[in-house]
């Protein structure tokens, strides 16, 4: 990545428009040179620029496709502000998400259609809605659409402290948060890396690099722009398939790969695994969600390339932290629990609940501090300040830092579950439960899961005279929450237990799930 670029639009503006430019992104059997990419988004940005104002949120509900990765750079251009959307969120989040962001234009792809159709006439804003797809009675066609962009006006000028992209995370209170990140999210870590001479990390002339996560996750954007600024060729799988993604590996020889750990694992574990030529894979990196240790043994076995695992949240901009290579070639077995250790540029530290530093060895919440870091929340502020403080993300995850400076990560100090890299908050699940009218209480929890770390697991307290079963209240809460959010069971109990200040004690919910486990989460 050259110093040179600061921003998204500084990554499209240096694309070449030669007629013999490289190939940027090979989607299945179509291949998009950059010279013809940079024309495409280009022309896309005209049109958002003369439809919206700069910083104008743009929306996106589409899987990984040509059109899509043409969008996030359209919108740099344009100064306006790309906001994916979670393809696996239900209509009511969907909408929830499209009114909190003001979302002024939005492009939908066609399998999504009638979901869209289904809140439309509710939103309050009234975007305006690009098919693209085309094939749709009211809507504009995304090619018509774009290819009346008027006369070139130039890219609007923008900065490295300038938002560029609103990601939307799991709220603690139920209500998704939209997490505002600016162009520097994108650039600070490569930037500090390589002025650090730990060039192994960057992208190098020639490599093929595998997309098989969309880019509403912060890991995938950041995987996808720092491709293209170093000029390297994308090979993307629009929806995660094992067997496709084996294929591709071989077809196209990727070098570069990056998965969560349940994905992974479903890739060894597909029979064409065995027949793989996984030569041509330098670096796999991995990241979402702790790993087993067999399973990360096995990898290694079979792929035979160095190792980095990634620790990161939204709210930082991208990773973090690193467990490097050697790290995982090390002879002490235990430093595979880590986390690893700071990015260049990164600092990281573990605080009691004061806020005061702990030290090394000792237990805390892990803080981190980057120029990655989100700006905010958008229009939260409270939430914000809980945050982000003097220039430090409060992670709500539990650890400590040994006296080598490698981060463990030992317990959430928020409710949050992960399944299979995807993040859910209890409050959420909860509020869907609730509005059975069987339910009288609800608490949710995350237990371990083998394939997916953990699943969602549910305690309903009912109303008198009340005996739903657990299929019909998961069935009635799908109607509010994502599939992948439900719970997988639901315990029916008398009570909940509560503390005397009359919150429930989700720890000792966990207890039974957890106790012969070294780590609290999975």
């Amino acid at each position: 990545m050259s110093t040179k670029l600061s921003t998204l639009g500084d990554i499209l503006q240096s694309m070449p428009s030669g007629t013999e430019s490289p190939i940027a992104l090979t989607i299945r059997d179509e291949q998009r040179s950059y010279s013809e990419f940079r024309r495409r988004a280009e022309q896309a940005g005209e049109r958002i620029a003369t439809d919206v104002t700069r910083g104008a949120r743009i929306g996106l509900l589409s899987t990984d496709r040509f059109e899509s990765f043409e969008l996030l750079f359209a919108a740099a251009y344009a100064a306006a502000v790309m906001t994916p959307l979670n393809l696996k969120l239900a209509a009511a989040e969907l909408e929830y998400i499209v009114n909190d962001a003001e979302v002024q234009i939005l492009f939908v792809e066609k399998q999504f259609y009638p979901l869209v159709e289904a809140f439309e006439a509710r939103l309050q804003r009234r975007p305006t809605i690009i098919a693209l797809d085309g094939e749709h009675a009211r809507w504009p066609a995304y090619r018509a659409w774009r290819e009346s962009a008027p006369t070139p006006l130039g890219v609007r000028p923008a900065t490295r402290d300038d938002v560029v992209a609103q990601l939307y995370t799991s709220g603690t209170t139920g209500r998704p948060k939209g997490v505002q990140l600016p162009h520097r999210s994108f650039f600070a870590v490569h930037d500090a890396m390589r002025d650090a001479g730990e060039t192994w990390f960057l992208w190098q002339p020639g490599d093929i690099g595998l997309l098989n996560l969309p880019f509403f996750h912060v890991g995938s954007a950041w995987w996808v722009t720092s491709c293209f600024a170093a000029g390297c060729e994308l090979v993307v799988i629009p929806a995660f398939n094992p067997t496709e993604v084996l294929q591709a590996i071989g077809k196209h020889r990727v070098t570069r790969l990056g998965f969560v750990p349940a994905m992974l694992q479903m890739v060894l574990a597909d029979p064409l695994a065995k027949q793989t030529d996984f030569s041509s894979v330098r670096q796999c990196f991995y990241g979402g969600s702790p790993i087993a240790s067999t399973l990360l043994y096995r990898a290694q076995r079979r792929m035979g390339c160095d190792f980095g695992q990634f620790y990161g949240m939204t709210e930082t901009g991208n990773a973090v932290l690193l467990l490097r290579p050697e790290d995982h070639r090390s002879t002490d077995q235990g430093l595979l629990r880590a986390a690893g250790k700071p990015f260049a540029g990164v600092e990281v530290k573990c605080v009691d609940r004061e806020g005061r530093a702990v030290p090394p060895g000792t237990v805390g919440e892990i803080c981190i501090k980057s120029e990655s870091n989100m700006v905010g929340y958008w229009r939260l502020p409270r939430e914000t300040a809980e945050t982000l403080r003097e220039g430090w993300i409060h992670s709500g995850d539990g650890g400590y830092i040994d006296e080598n400076g490698y981060v463990f990560i030992t317990d959430r100090i928020k409710d949050m579950v992960i399944c299979a890299g995807e993040n859910i908050y209890p409050a959420e699940v909860e509020e869907a439960l609730l509005k059975h009218p069987a339910v009288a209480e609800a608490a949710v929890i995350g237990v371990p899961h083998e394939h997916w770390g953990e699943v969602v697991k549910a305690f309903v307290v009912v109303q008198p005279g009340t005996s739903p079963r657990a299929a019909e209240l998961i069935d009635h809460a799908r109607r509010d929450i994502a599939e992948y959010k439900l719970p997988r069971s639901i315990d029916f109990v008398s009570t909940l237990p509560r503390n005397s200040m009359g919150k429930v004690r989700r720890a000792e919910l966990r207890a039974p799930y957890w106790q012969a486990r070294e780590r609290q989460v999975n």
